[in-house]
């Protein structure tokens, strides 16, 4: 008998904390549907957190390619070389848009 007075007090005790005044069920139904919420939260900042990871990589390797291309000289290349730098300046150019 002394355990089940415990019980309900416990309960009473987190029904006041949560602001509930509902039945055992109802509590347990609130704390499931938070845990849930939690849950899509958490994958949610892991999908972020890995998106961030990638486009981080994406960068360094521009700004790499970047570093490459004035490092070069480009008033020292031959018009092709010419040519073939400013290509892969666009394609940087467009790999950033699409970032």
């Amino acid at each position: 008998m002394q355990r089940v007075q415990q019980y309900e007090e416990a309960l009473a005790t987190v029904k006041e904390a949560i602001g509930m005044n509902g039945s055992i069920q109802e509590v347990v139904e609130r704390f499931q549907q938070t845990e849930a919420q939690n849950y899509s939260l958490y994958n949610y900042v892991s999908e972020l957190s890995s998106e961030q990871e990638q486009l981080t990589e994406e960068i360094r390797d521009i700004e790499e390619k970047i570093h490459r291309h004035r490092s070069y000289g480009i008033g020292n290349a031959s018009q092709n070389e010419f040519q073939s730098r400013r290509i892969e300046l666009e394609e940087i150019m467009n790999d950033i848009d699409r970032t």
